[in-house]
């Protein structure tokens, strides 16, 4: 066995609004391989602290009651150089919208990329935390081609993120997927 060189992670979670401390858990996952490098809990009065191995591209999955959970992109291209992370989260109101960075689809069609799928994951988990919560899955092109081409392919985005959902358990009554095509473009 080799060792492998390791960076200190620090960082804190807050609540967007305020900036205050919250207590949540922070997952950190290699995105390349969809593998857990580490789980731990931040805490409100101290943040949290774990070894990050270097150059990498990672995704923070975090979660706390009473917030909408996060998951956050993260590239680290530097050896053994300490770094500090700041995660905000969204206390849960009616009519929030957030967006799911960590869903991606293959160009110019409706299939999810396989290194994306932690979206659709904690999403699914965090439905079933909050049973009250119902969502509209809104999907989206960029504005590259005919107009009704992207709208009927953002609809299939929108359905397939349902559709995911639902095979992990969630209501369809609580979903509704929607396309925006060319008229909101990501």
């Amino acid at each position: 066995a080799q060792a492998i060189e390791v960076a200190r992670l620090t960082g804190v979670v807050v609540d967007r609004q305020t900036g205050i401390p919250v207590t949540g858990q922070v997952r950190l996952v290699d995105a390349s391989s969809g593998l857990p490098v580490g789980e731990i809990v931040s805490r409100a009065e101290a943040g949290f602290m774990m070894p990050l191995p270097t150059r990498g591209t990672y995704s923070f999955e975090v979660r706390s009651e009473g917030y909408v959970f996060a998951i956050q992109s993260f590239e680290n291209w530097h050896d053994g150089t300490d770094v500090d992370v700041r995660i905000a989260l969204d206390p849960i109101v009616t009519g929030q919208a957030f967006v799911l960075d960590a869903i991606h689809f293959e160009s110019g069609s409706a299939q999810l990329r396989q290194m994306y799928q932690a979206g659709c994951t904690q999403l699914a988990l965090w439905m079933a935390e909050n049973p009250s919560v119902r969502i509209r899955s809104i999907g989206h092109t960029d504005d590259v081609g005919r107009t009704e081409v992207n709208q009927a392919l953002s609809q299939e985005r929108a359905e397939a993120v349902k559709f995911v959902l639902e095979a992990s358990g969630v209501s369809p009554q609580r979903m509704v997927a929607e396309g925006r095509g060319a008229d909101a473009p990501l």
